[in-house]
C-alpha cells in the first residue's frame, strides 16, 4: 500500500510534445509520455534531497510526466464511463456452476476456504480478490486531479519536445510556449507558472536520415540556455527487424486507463501488417536509445524537479517563519480574522491562489510529503488546517485532513489521529455552507468517496477486527451518499463499496466467530453482498451481480433461517442473471426453486407478475428440456387433503351426491370438506350398528362414539379402499392459487400404476384428463380426476401431470408433474416414536381392485311438500333400486334416522330406537346388469311443536358378492356397500293431543281422562283458501293393558258425525277410565271417537289396524299396515325411555354413598340377571324380563305401563283436484299415576276430596272465608303385589305461617295418624279425614297440600305427595 501511495502522490512534470514526435513514438505503440514512463524512476543510488529540516537520500524517487490534457477538467459523464469500462473489462471469470457449488459461504467455517479460492482464482491480480475495485479506486482518484483545494498536482518542471525533422524548430517551440497551449490552472493563479524548462529534440533514425540532429540542437541552444537543451535518439532499429523479444517495462508503469488504449496507438494503414500490429512495446528501441532516455530523465529529475522542490521549500519556509513563527506571530494568529469569500472573476478561479500564505504552506507540506519528509509535511498540514477551519473553507480543510491521515500512516504515527483525520475529511467534504463550495454536488460526493476508499484500503492493512469495522463504517457513509448521486454512478460505485464492506465483514466473521456456525457479522456480510449484487444489476454488470448474489445463495435460500422475502429476491435475481449469462438450465432451476418455495405469495402483485414472466420465458425457452416434466408447486396442492372415492350411488354421474366422499374413504379433520356433515353420517353408521344387534344391543348404554384407529406401520401396507373392475374412480385433489394472478392448467390427468409394475399400463388403466382449468387469484378449490381400472390388482396413485400455460402473448407452456407426498399421523404410541417424529403409513393412495361386484343406484320418491309439511302426515312413496353391476344385490338393509318417517308395510321391522329404525329385506334380490326393483313405502313426518327443518338420513346397505364361496374367501370390507340418501323437510305443527288425569271421588280405582285436541295451524300459515286451514278428525283411540275406557262422563254429550277443527280451535273431551283387576286380559282398545273410516292408502283402511272386529274385545295391533307399524315404532321409543328412567331411578334410590368396585360389579350383575333377555327368549312370559320394545308385550310391561292415545285426521290443501292428506297424532305410554319405579316405592294410597267447588263470600263483612273439606283415603289394589295392612300418617301441610303471604291455611287438626293394628288400613278400605280451610282472599285456589308418610315392615318411613292431583276451589 505504501508503494501504491508513492505512485499516486508524485511530483508532476508537464510534458508538451509536437505532433511529429508523437508519430515517431507510435511506432512503438506508445505516446512520448508512455515511452518515458519507465525512466521516470531513479533506482541507482537514490536522489539526494535537502529540506529545511534535514538532508538525506530518497531511494526509488520517481516523477510523473503529464500532458496539458491532464489538467483538463473531468466531467461526471466521462468519470462514470471510465468506471463502467473498468467493471466491464475486469470482471469475475468463475463459471456459474463453480460459483453455485464450490464457492458457497454458508457458515463462518467456509470463509477461510472461500477467501483462499478467491485469491487463487484466475480473475484475481497479485492476490487481489477484487482487482476491479482497485482499478476503480485509481480511476476515481485520477478523476479528481488538480482540484482547487489541493496543491499536490503543482507542476515542478516543464519539457518541450520537438522532432529533428521539424521544418522550423524555433517557430515550433515558440508556438508550443504560447499561453493557449498551457493548462488553465497555470493561468488562473491556482498553480505557479514559473517552473524550469527543458528543450528536447527527438531524432527518429528510421525517417530522418538527411537531417543532422546536432545542427538542430545547436540552433536551439542559440535561443535557449545550453543546459536546457537535450537530444534523444529513438527507433534506431530498422522497421524490417524489430526486437520482438523486447522486455515489457512500460505496462506496469502505465495506469489502467492507459493500458486500455495502448493497442489502439498503432497507426492504421495498409502498410502495417498483422505481424507489426502484434509486436511488443518498444520493439524499435535499441539499447542505446533506452540509455539516452534514461539519461534525459535523470537530468530532468536531478537538475529540474529536485532542484525546484528544494528551492521552493527553502523559500516558502522562510516566508512561513517570517509570518507564522515566533511569539509575535503566534499572538497575531490568535486574533486572526476569518477570510471572507472574495469576489472571483468566475466560479473556476481558486479561492486561495498560489501566492497566498495558505497555499504556500500547503505546497510546502506537499513538497515535503513527496520527498518523504513526513515530519515537516505533517507540521505544515496541521498549521494550515487551522487556517482553513477558521475560514470555513471545508473542502480545503477536508483535503488537508486526508493528507494528514496518509502522512501518519506512512510515518507510523498515531492510529487514533489517523482515523480522526480520515473521518474529518469524509465529513467535511459533505459539510454545507463553506466559502469554497464546489460548483456541483458530484464533486463533493466523489471527493468524499475517494477519501473513504483510500482510508478503507489503509485500514485493511492493519487486519484487526476494529480496523475492519471502522473501514465498513467509512465505506457505508460513502455508499449512502453515492446512492443519491444524481449525476450518474448511483448504482455502480455503491455496488463496489458494498462489495468491499461485505468482504471486510467476511474477514471479521472469520476472526471473531470462527467457532460458530453462523454469526451476526456473517449475516451482515451476506446483506451487503446482496446490496452489491442489486446495484451491479441495475448498472448492467451481470457478471459482477451474479458474483455477489451467488456467493450467499445457499445461505439465504435455507428455509430454516426464516427469511422468505430475501430468499424470493435471491431466487428471482439469480434466475435473471443466469439467463443473461447464458446459463438457462441454472436459471430455470433457480426460478423453479422460487416457485416451489411457497413464498411467492409474499411478493406484491407486480413482482409476482415479473417472476411469472421470467419463469415462463426461461423455463419454456429451454428447447432441449421440453420433454422433461418439472416437479412444481404451482398451484399449491394439498396432498394430505387428497380424497379417493367412487360414486356410492351409481345414479349420480360426474357430480358429488351431497358429501364429496364415499364410505370407503375417511376424510381427515383438516380436509376442506363439510366436517359437520361427515360426523353426522358417522353417527348414523354407529346407530346402524346398534340397531343391527337387535334388542340385546340396544339394552347396553349408548356410549360416546369412539373412532377406532388402526396404526399402519408395515413396510408393505395393505390398501384400505377397494373397487370393482370397470368402475369409475374419482380422486379429489385440493389446490390453491397463492398468487394475485390467474393460473391456467391444461391436460390435467392422474399418474396411476399397478403396484408391482414398473410403468403405467394404459390398456389396464383408463385415465380421463381434464382439458382446461383457470384458477383465479387466491382461489381455493378442488379438481375431480377420474380413471377406470380394467384388471384385478393393487393400484397406487402416484401424482398428477399437467401443463402450465402462461397467460401472456406468447402463451408459453411448461410441462409439470406433482408427486403426492401424504404424511401419516404422528406415532405417539411409544417414547421412541414420539421423540423421533415417526409417522404411520397413509394408505389412501392404494386401491384394491377386486372382481365383479354389485353396484346399485337408489332414488327416493316421496309425495311430500318439502317446503311445508304438517307433522304426522302420512303419505306414500317408493324406492327405485337399479343394479348396474355384474353381480346380483341381496341382503338389503334400510336405515332411517327418524324412526316413524320410513314405514315399509310389507317388510318386518328388525329394530328401532330413538336414533332410527332398521328394516331387513332378506327376501329381496336385485338382478345384475341393469335389474330394477320398485319398493313402496309410507312416510309419517315427525312431531314438532314449532316449525322445524328436519334432516332425514337414509342408508341402504346391500351385499355385493357373487357366491357363498366368494363370501368366505374375500375380505369382509368388500362384501357390502352402502348408499346414502338425504332429504330436508320443513315440518310445521298440525294436530296436538294431550291428556290430564284426575281421581274420581268415591272411586279410588277410577280416573277422569281429560283430552284436549287442538288444531295447531294458524290462519296466517296457509294460503287465503279458508278450507285449507281446517282439520277433520276421523278417530280417537286408546290402547292400554291395565285400564279400560267407560262411557263419556255426561250422558247425551254426543259428538257430531263429522268433527272439524278450524285453525287454532281446540276440543276438550272427558272420559272415565277404570283400573283393571288383572293384566292378563291383553290389550284393551278404547274407541273414544270414530267417524266414517278414512282410506289411508290404496290397500289400507282404518278398520285394518286391529285383528278383532269388536273394539270392546281384547285385540292385537296389526303390524303389517302403516298405522299399526307407526304405533309400534312410536311406542318402542317411549318404552325404551320408560325403561331407561326406571333404571336411572333405581340408581338414585340405591345411591346411599360411595360404592366399592365389587359392589358396582354385583349391582351390574343383578341388573343383567333381572333385565337382560336373551334373543332366544324374547317372547317369554316372564313378567320380570324386559320384552322386545317392538312387540305387543311391551305395551303391558311394568308397574305403570300407562295409556296410549292416537288420533287419525285428514286435511285438504285447498285444491279440490287433490285428495285429502291423512295424518296421525299420538301420545304414547302416558302415565296415569306419577311415574315411579317398581312396586317397592309405588304409593298404595289414593285420595279424593269432597267439598263445595264454588263459594261466595263477602270479605268486606268478614275478612276470612271458611270451607269444610272431607278427604277420603283408600288402600288401592296393586296388581301382582302381596298386600299388607298399612300404617301411615296423613297431613294437610300449610306452606307458610304468615297469613299475609298465604292465600289459605288449614285449621284444626291437620295431621292424623293411622298407627297400630286397630287403626291400620286394610286393602280396599276407605277412611275419612274432616278438615277446615280458611281463605284470605278471593280467587281460584288449589288446596292440594296433602301428603302421607307410610311406615314399612322394615321400619323405614317413605313420604308421598300427590302432586299430579288438583283440587280447585273458586271463591267469589
Amino acid at each position: 500500500m505504501k508503494k501504491r501511495l508513492h505512485k499516486i502522490y508524485l511530483p508532476k512534470v508537464l510534458c508538451v510534445a509536437s505532433t511529429k514526435v508523437e508519430k515517431h513514438c507510435q511506432k512503438n505503440r506508445m505516446s512520448f509520455l508512455q515511452l518515458l514512463a519507465p525512466f521516470c524512476i531513479v533506482q541507482s543510488g537514490g536522489v539526494p534531497v535537502r529540506t529545511p529540516s534535514q538532508s538525506y537520500t530518497v531511494k526509488d524517487f520517481r516523477v510523473k510526466l503529464v500532458s496539458p490534457a491532464y489538467y483538463s477538467p473531468v466531467t461526471p459523464q466521462i468519470a462514470e464511463e471510465e468506471v463502467k469500462l473498468v467493471t466491464k473489462t475486469i470482471r469475475p471469470t468463475t463459471s456459474p456452476e463453480t460459483r453455485l457449488t464450490e464457492q458457497q459461504v454458508y457458515s463462518s467455517r467456509d470463509i477461510k476456504r472461500y477467501l483462499k479460492r478467491a485469491v487463487d482464482a484466475e480473475d484475481s491480480m497479485n492476490g487481489d480478490a477484487t482487482p476491479w475495485y482497485t482499478a476503480t479506486a485509481d480511476v476515481v482518484a485520477n478523476s479528481l486531479r488538480f482540484q482547487p483545494y489541493e496543491q499536490i498536482d503543482q507542476p515542478l518542471s516543464q519539457i518541450l519536445v520537438i522532432s529533428s525533422s521539424e521544418s522550423d524548430p524555433v517557430s515550433t517551440l515558440k508556438n508550443m510556449q504560447l499561453s493557449s497551449n498551457f493548462p488553465k490552472v497555470l493561468k488562473n493563479g491556482q498553480f505557479s507558472s514559473q517552473i524550469p524548462k527543458f528543450i528536447v529534440v527527438v531524432h527518429d533514425t528510421c525517417e530522418s536520415h538527411a537531417v543532422d540532429p546536432r545542427n538542430v540542437l545547436n540552433v536551439l541552444r542559440g535561443y535557449f540556455r545550453p543546459d536546457q537543451c537535450r537530444l534523444v535518439t529513438i527507433n534506431s532499429l530498422p522497421l524490417e527487424s524489430p526486437n520482438v523479444s523486447q522486455p515489457d517495462m512500460w505496462s506496469k508503469e502505465m495506469g489502467w486507463m492507459e493500458r486500455q488504449t495502448v493497442d489502439m496507438n498503432m497507426p492504421p494503414g495498409p502498410e502495417v501488417s498483422e505481424e507489426k500490429a502484434t509486436i511488443p512495446l518498444g520493439a524499435y528501441l535499441s539499447p542505446e536509445d533506452m540509455m539516452g532516455l534514461q539519461k534525459l530523465m535523470t537530468d530532468v529529475v536531478a537538475k529540474g524537479v529536485v532542484a525546484e522542490m528544494e528551492r521552493r521549500m527553502f523559500t516558502i519556509n522562510q516566508e512561513v517563519n517570517a509570518s507564522r513563527k515566533g511569539l509575535k506571530n503566534t499572538f497575531k494568529s490568535w486574533w486572526r480574522k476569518p477570510k471572507e469569500s472574495k469576489r472571483r472573476r468566475n466560479a473556476e478561479d481558486p479561492l486561495y491562489d498560489h501566492q497566498s500564505i495558505e497555499s504556500q504552506i500547503r505546497l510546502l507540506g506537499d513538497l515535503a510529503f513527496m520527498v518523504r519528509d513526513y515530519e515537516l509535511a505533517l507540521s505544515m498540514y496541521r498549521m494550515v488546517k487551522d487556517d482553513y477551519k477558521s475560514d470555513r473553507a471545508w473542502h480545503h480543510f477536508a483535503a488537508v485532513c486526508e493528507m494528514i491521515g496518509i502522512t501518519i500512516f506512512l510515518s507510523g504515527g498515531s492510529y487514533k489521529e489517523m482515523i480522526f483525520a480520515f473521518d474529518g475529511s469524509i465529513g467535511f467534504h459533505m459539510q454545507a455552507g463553506g466559502i469554497d463550495e464546489l460548483p456541483n454536488k458530484w464533486l463533493k460526493i466523489r471527493s468524499m468517496t475517494r477519501v473513504a476508499m483510500l482510508a478503507g484500503e489503509i485500514l485493511s492493512i492493519y487486519g484487526e477486527n476494529e480496523n475492519l469495522k471502522t473501514k465498513c463504517k467509512l465505506l457505508e457513509r460513502a455508499a449512502k451518499f453515492e446512492r443519491n448521486n444524481k449525476h450518474g454512478g448511483k448504482n455502480l460505485i455503491p455496488a463496489l463499496l458494498h462489495e468491499q464492506i461485505a468482504f471486510s465483514k467476511l474477514k471479521m466473521a472469520m476472526l471473531v466467530n470462527a467457532q460458530e456456525g453462523r454469526s451476526f457479522t456473517l449475516r451482515s456480510s451476506a446483506r451487503h453482498f446482496l446490496l452489491a449484487g442489486y446495484h451491479y444489476a441495475y448498472s448492467f454488470n451481470m457478471h459482477h451481480s451474479f458474483h455477489s448474489y451467488g456467493l450467499f445463495a445457499k445461505y439465504y435460500t435455507d428455509r430454516e433461517l426464516g427469511w422468505p422475502n430475501v430468499a424470493n429476491h435471491v431466487y428471482h435475481w439469480l434466475g435473471r442473471q443466469l439467463s443473461a449469462l447464458g446459463s438457462d438450465k441454472l436459471a430455470a432451476t433457480s426460478l423453479i426453486d422460487l416457485v416451489n418455495s411457497g413464498n411467492l405469495s409474499r411478493m406484491p402483485m407486480q413482482h409476482q407478475g415479473n417472476v411469472l414472466s421470467d419463469y415462463f420465458r426461461v423455463v419454456a425457452g429451454m428447447k432441449e428440456e421440453n420433454a422433461r416434466r418439472y416437479e412444481m408447486q404451482l398451484p399449491i396442492f394439498f396432498d394430505n387433503d387428497l380424497i379417493v372415492f367412487q360414486s356410492e350411488n351409481a345414479n349420480v354421474n360426474n357430480v358429488y351426491f351431497t358429501e364429496p366422499w364415499s364410505f370407503l374413504s375417511q376424510p381427515e379433520p383438516n380436509q376442506i370438506v363439510d366436517n359437520a356433515s361427515h360426523e353426522i353420517w358417522n353417527d348414523m353408521y354407529y346407530e346402524l350398528e346398534r340397531l343391527n344387534g337387535g334388542w340385546k344391543s340396544l339394552q347396553k348404554p349408548k356410549l360416546p362414539r369412539t373412532k377406532k384407529r388402526v396404526v399402519n406401520t408395515s413396510r408393505d401396507p395393505k390398501p384400505s379402499q377397494w373397487c370393482s373392475v370397470g368402475e369409475l374412480i374419482t380422486v379429489a385433489v385440493y389446490y390453491r392459487n397463492p398468487l394475485l394472478h390467474d393460473l391456467k392448467l391444461i391436460n390435467v390427468e392422474l399418474k396411476v400404476k399397478y403396484q408391482n409394475e414398473v410403468e403405467n399400463d394404459h390398456e389396464a388403466i383408463e385415465s380421463i384428463p381434464v382439458s382446461t382449468i383457470v384458477v383465479r387469484p387466491l382461489e381455493k378449490a378442488f379438481i375431480e380426476l377420474k380413471f377406470r381400472p380394467h384388471k384385478v390388482g393393487v393400484i397406487k396413485i402416484l401424482g398428477l401431470d399437467y401443463t402450465l400455460e402462461g397467460l401472456t402473448i406468447n402463451a408459453e407452456k411448461i410441462s409439470c408433474t406433482r408427486m403426492f407426498d401424504i404424511k401419516g399421523k404422528p406415532l405417539n404410541n411409544n417414547r421412541a416414536n414420539a421423540s423421533s417424529g415417526a409417522r404411520e403409513i397413509d394408505t389412501r393412495t392404494l386401491l384394491d381392485v377386486v372382481g365383479p361386484r354389485a353396484l346399485m343406484s337408489a332414488s327416493m320418491n316421496v309425495k311430500l311438500d318439502p317446503s311445508k309439511t304438517p307433522s304426522g302426515e302420512i303419505s306414500a312413496g317408493h324406492f327405485i333400486f337399479k343394479n348396474l353391476g355384474k353381480v346380483a344385490a341381496s341382503e338389503i338393509n334400510i336405515f332411517c334416522n327418524e324412526p316413524k318417517f320410513l314405514i315399509l308395510d310389507s317388510h318386518t321391522l328388525h329394530s328401532t330406537s330413538d336414533g332410527g329404525s332398521l328394516y331387513k329385506l332378506e327376501s329381496l334380490e336385485i338382478p345384475e346388469n341393469g335389474g330394477e326393483v320398485k319398493l313402496p313405502f309410507h312416510t309419517c313426518t315427525p312431531s314438532v311443536s314449532i316449525a322445524t327443518v328436519k334432516h332425514i338420513y337414509v342408508i341402504v346397505e346391500y351385499s355385493c358378492c357373487i357366491s357363498d364361496d366368494e363370501i368366505n374367501r374375500v375380505k369382509s370390507t368388500t362384501k357390502t356397500r352402502r348408499i346414502r340418501l338425504r332429504l330436508e323437510v320443513n315440518v310445521i305443527p298440525s294436530v296436538s293431543l294431550s291428556a290430564v288425569f284426575r281421581p274420581m271421588p268415591k272411586a279410588p280405582s277410577s280416573f277422569y281422562m281429560c283430552l284436549e285436541l287442538q288444531n295447531a295451524k294458524t290462519k296466517n300459515s296457509t294460503p287465503s283458501a279458508e278450507a285449507a286451514g281446517h282439520v277433520t278428525i276421523r278417530g280417537i283411540f286408546m290402547i292400554a293393558s291395565k285400564w279400560s275406557q267407560d262411557s263419556p262422563v255426561k250422558e247425551g254429550s254426543l259428538l257430531p258425525s263429522i268433527l272439524k277443527l278450524e285453525a287454532g280451535e281446540a276440543l276438550n273431551l272427558v272420559h272415565q277410565i277404570t283400573s283393571s283387576k288383572s293384566s292378563k286380559d291383553g290389550l284393551h282398545i278404547g274407541q273414544i271417537y270414530t267417524s266414517k273410516p278414512s282410506q289411508i292408502s290404496e290397500d289400507v283402511h282404518l278398520d285394518d289396524i286391529f285383528h278383532a272386529n269388536s273394539v270392546e274385545a281384547a285385540r292385537q295391533i296389526q303390524a303389517d299396515n302403516t298405522v299399526g307399524k307407526i304405533l309400534i315404532i312410536g311406542h318402542a321409543g317411549a318404552y325404551q325411555n320408560y325403561v331407561t328412567q326406571i333404571l336411572a331411578d333405581d340408581d338414585d334410590e340405591g345411591d346411599k354413598g360411595p360404592k366399592t368396585i365389587q359392589e358396582i360389579r354385583e349391582l351390574a350383575n343383578q341388573r343383567r340377571a333381572t333385565l337382560a333377555m336373551d334373543s332366544s327368549n324374547e317372547q317369554a312370559n316372564d313378567n320380570t324380563a324386559l320384552p322386545v320394545p317392538w312387540s305387543e308385550k311391551s305395551f303391558s310391561w311394568g308397574a305403570n305401563p300407562g295409556l296410549n292415545l292416537f288420533c287419525l285426521w285428514e286435511y285438504s290443501n285447498g285444491d279440490k283436484r287433490n285428495c285429502p292428506k291423512v295424518g296421525m297424532t299420538s301420545i304414547l305410554k302416558v302415565p296415569v299415576d306419577p311415574l315411579v319405579p317398581q312396586d317397592s316405592i309405588y304409593c298404595p294410597i289414593r285420595i279424593s276430596c269432597v267439598y263445595e267447588r264454588n263459594v261466595q263470600h263477602s270479605f268486606d263483612a268478614n275478612s276470612t272465608c271458611e270451607l269444610d273439606v272431607t278427604v277420603k283415603l283408600c288402600h288401592n289394589i296393586i296388581p301382582n303385589t302381596v298386600h299388607d295392612d298399612l300404617e301411615f300418617v296423613f297431613e294437610a301441610k300449610n306452606k307458610l305461617k304468615s297469613k299475609t303471604a298465604n292465600d289459605f291455611v288449614w285449621l284444626g287438626e291437620t295431621t292424623k295418624q293411622f298407627i297400630g293394628d286397630e287403626n291400620s288400613l286394610k286393602v280396599g278400605e276407605v277412611v275419612t279425614a274432616t278438615l277446615k280451610v280458611l281463605f284470605y282472599r278471593k280467587g281460584v285456589h288449589d288446596i292440594n297440600t296433602f301428603s302421607v308418610t307410610i311406615r314399612g315392615d322394615d321400619g323405614q318411613e317413605r313420604l308421598f305427595r300427590f302432586e299430579n292431583d288438583q283440587y280447585m276451589v273458586e271463591v267469589l
